[in-house]
């Protein structure tokens, strides 16, 4: 707009124009008619046309006017959903976030953070790529991720980290195997076995996890890595491959011919973290970090709630 047109002259002709009356105009507004008559006069020299016929019993606008208010309408309208879009923007009432996985979304935390935040944010854009963790940090400082999941808790340059959850380490086994008749299972049990792995990155940390737990008890592990993804290699568990480990959000996944059972004790958890860059500034995924760090609080103490319940029912 023309900086030396006044939008409080343009505000004041418009309610000229829908009252057809600068005295019902002035009245609306609360203001002296003879100051409205002024700034409007002032409008249509600045203009070069005037925007009403004055007569005796009111204004009627003119068809330059008509075309003026046209306009003026319409670049009001557009403004006013600017600014709306912005404040829905802000209130995190549109957008988007885009996740790195690396573990499946069967159970655990990772479904449960999703489905709340989408039952919050339901105009919220979330969409999920599973990937190496590796390669979802590339994304990740790329920006084309805003946050990653991943085990452990990284020191990434220049990115907030936040331990969210742990999971349990489940041995999966031939449905027909005798293990399969413990409730739980100890590293002791697993001595003798042949383990199957993905090649993966993550199938290099667990077959790593192996060694060094198996070295514990003094026994080198007989460890064979395979070209395929985590749901083939449960596949060749049922048909006899071999055993392999997991995490335990695969165990709500349906598979024929194979049992999971847990490593015995709490010393065998795998946190999961998230990660996302210090610089990025999206609204949504802000929200989507205080849910998940809300949530995790959450589930810590029902945790130890419950820890405690059963320590007092053991008499330990």
């Amino acid at each position: 707009m023309n900086p030396k047109i006044e939008m409080t002259a343009v505000h004041e002709a418009l309610k000229v124009a829908e009252h057809r009356s600068f005295r019902r105009a002035a009245e609306a507004l609360g203001v002296c008619q003879s100051s409205i008559s002024k700034r409007v006069r002032k409008l249509e020299d600045l203009l070069g046309v005037d925007l009403f016929d004055r007569h005796h019993a009111g204004a009627k606008v003119t068809d330059a006017g008509r075309q003026f208010f046209a306009h003026i309408k319409m670049a009001i309208d557009h403004f006013d959903a600017a600014v709306s879009s912005a404040g829905r923007a802000g209130r995190v009432e549109k957008g988007s976030v885009k996740i790195g996985i690396v573990s499946s979304l069967a159970s655990g935390f990772l479904p449960e953070l999703l489905r709340r935040y989408s039952a919050e944010h339901p105009e919220i854009d979330v969409s999920v790529v599973e990937g190496p963790p590796s390669e979802n940090l590339e994304r990740l400082r790329a920006e084309h991720l805003d946050i990653v999941f991943v085990m452990g808790q990284p020191s990434e340059r220049d990115c907030g980290t936040a331990r969210l959850w742990s999971e349990r380490v489940f041995v999966v086994l031939p449905d027909t195997h005798a293990l399969c008749g413990k409730d739980a299972i100890d590293w002791e049990d697993l001595t003798t076995e042949h383990f199957i792995l993905t090649r993966s990155e993550v199938g290099v940390m667990v077959r790593d996890y192996v060694i060094r737990r198996l070295a514990a008890v003094h026994q080198r592990p007989d460890v064979r890595q395979t070209p395929v993804a985590r749901d083939t290699l449960v596949h060749l568990v049922g048909l006899g491959q071999g055993i392999s480990l997991m995490n335990e959000a695969i165990v709500a996944m349906p598979f024929p011919h194979v049992s999971f059972r847990p490593i015995a004790g709490n010393s065998d958890l795998v946190p999961f973290s998230g990660v996302w860059l210090l610089r990025n500034s999206n609204q949504a995924l802000r929200r989507f970090i205080s849910l998940a760090r809300a949530l995790a609080k959450t589930r810590d103490q029902t945790s130890n709630s419950t820890a405690r319940v059963s320590e007092t029912q053991t008499g330990l």
